[in-house]
């Protein structure tokens, strides 16, 4: 008896000893970090801690956007600094993390610690009200390898709250959903990588109000947006209706605006005119004048060419198409403008004058001419087009589209099934304003960045709809972003 307790005590001490070696204290990596320029390119990295001599820090340095130089440097761990010539430039973020080594341990890494430039701070390049409860907040990226940036906010006169907001790397705007109503709202924006941040950018300032067409906004510098708008026997309510388009041109910044229902040529050049960094075009081919159109800005749109096609098929275009090639940034894209024939039943009949089959019938052609004469082309088909597209197949007029879906989405499909609050004809209500994309667009559009709505113009005005249907039109404009 005595011998196996003898055994059991010689077992347990030897099992203590495994564990004592097992449970050793887990290695500690410096947790503050400081980094201090010393010149215009050297600067040193510091750390309080101090270990034993026979242990090793480890340092890995990123440059930018580029991938992490592991063990780019190491010193002994009693050395509580670190020195390091760095790449003249005013915007590449320099970033450290260590690692202690102690014989065959190595530890987790330290919190990254940074460098920034003193030029790569953030600028606040936008900051506009754009709904009743919506600030959006935009800005200059002027870093490179910067893991995001924090949005610092004040409202009137409390106290600042210095992390109200992140977005990650590259990033540049931000939608401030809880804003106060008539108050000042102040935003500060600054760069971080690990647990440095760039200078704060300058103040921008705002004070929440009430809605106008100025506070309007859809285009972005990241993509091409293209929009549809039947604005009804332009210029609805005259001189009034020209300057209000005009608003809503210069507050969306939509790249290309596809234009029905323009009665007055003069009128529309009488836009143009007040709008000298915008461009058009307006053809002149439809019965009672009521013509399609673009709008374009050329600096970001160069036009190839436009021009009408089926002009001698009144029956299935009782307004010509209206064909738009350009580039967006050097990107070629083509654009088809159409105004459908209106009214109808709904029932799709053989009746070749009959109105659902009229617009089957032009669906069926401008499918059967993008496949002929822009295979592989992005090509982008808007306009009124005086039908649903959810309607049962025997009597959906876009089943020649819809036919063909590896060839052609319809982009608004999500508004067409969605509330009626969004349809682009809300008297009925009924969706009737489309935008349709070939798939060579399809990655474009299913992008974050990527984008469909109707734009709710009259929440803009005080009278409201009633305000919007006299001064512009009974329609709603559509309008996309595309990722290209």
């Amino acid at each position: 008896m005595k011998i196996r307790w003898l055994w059991l005590t010689v077992i347990i001490l030897m099992g203590c000893g495994g564990c004592s070696r097992q449970d050793e204290e887990e290695l500690t990596p410096p947790q503050n970090l400081t980094l201090t320029p010393l010149s215009e390119q050297v600067i040193q990295l510091d750390w309080p801690e101090q270990y034993d001599s026979s242990a090793t820090l480890l340092i890995d340095r990123r440059c930018g956007d580029a991938t992490w130089n592991d063990q780019y440097a190491s010193v002994p761990a009693t050395q509580k600094y670190f020195r390091d010539t760095i790449p003249a430039s005013d915007s590449l973020v320099i970033a450290y993390r260590v690692r202690l080594r102690e014989n065959d341990r190595l530890s987790d890494f330290s919190p990254t610690v940074a460098y920034f430039p003193i030029n790569s701070q953030p600028l606040i390049t936008f900051i506009r009200q754009i709904e009743t409860n919506t600030i959006r907040l935009a800005w200059t990226d002027r870093s490179v390898g910067e893991d995001g940036f924090i949005i610092a906010r004040r409202v009137g006169q409390q106290k600042w709250y210095p992390t109200y907001a992140k977005t990650a790397a590259d990033v540049v705007e931000f939608q401030d959903n809880s804003i106060p109503a008539r108050d000042s709202v102040f935003y500060q924006v600054s760069a971080y990588c690990g647990i440095s941040t760039s200078t704060l950018s300058p103040l921008g300032a705002l004070r929440t109000g009430s809605l106008t067409l100025e506070n309007l906004y859809f285009g972005d510098a990241r993509t091409l947006e293209i929009m549809t708008w039947n604005i009804q026997n332009f210029p609805r309510n005259g001189s009034q209706t020209c300057s209000a388009l005009q608003r809503v041109v210069r507050a969306l910044e939509i790249d290309v605006i596809a234009l029905q229902e323009i009665e007055s040529p003069s009128d529309f050049q009488a836009v143009l005119d007040s709008l000298p960094t915008w461009r058009g075009y307006r053809a002149n081919s439809a019965a009672y004048n009521i013509d399609l159109a673009y709008i374009y800005n050329p600096s970001t749109i160069a036009v190839e060419r436009i021009y009408e096609i089926y002009t001698d098929n009144s029956r299935a275009f009782p307004r010509s198409p209206l064909v738009l090639e350009g580039y967006y940034r050097n990107i070629p894209f083509v654009i088809i403008n159409n105004h459908y024939k209106c009214c109808g039943d709904g029932k799709l009949e053989t009746d070749s004058w009959d109105e659902e089959h009229r617009r089957w019938e032009a669906s069926g052609l401008l499918a059967e001419y993008i496949q002929t004469n822009f295979p592989d082309e992005r090509v982008v088909v808007v306009g009124d087009m005086n039908d649903d597209l959810t309607d049962p197949q025997a009597n959906n007029v876009f089943q020649p589209f819809l036919d063909a879906p590896h060839n052609f989405i319809f982009a608004d499909m999500s508004i067409a099934r969605g509330s009626s609050a969004n349809f682009s004809y809300p008297t009925i209500p009924s969706h009737i304003d489309h935008i349709l994309i070939t798939d060579e667009l399809s990655g474009a559009f299913n992008q974050a960045a990527g984008q469909i709505k109707t734009i709710l113009l009259e929440r803009f005005l005080s009278g409201g709809w009633n305000e919007y249907a006299i001064l512009l039109s009974d329609h709603r404009p559509v309008a996309i972003k595309l990722a290209l």
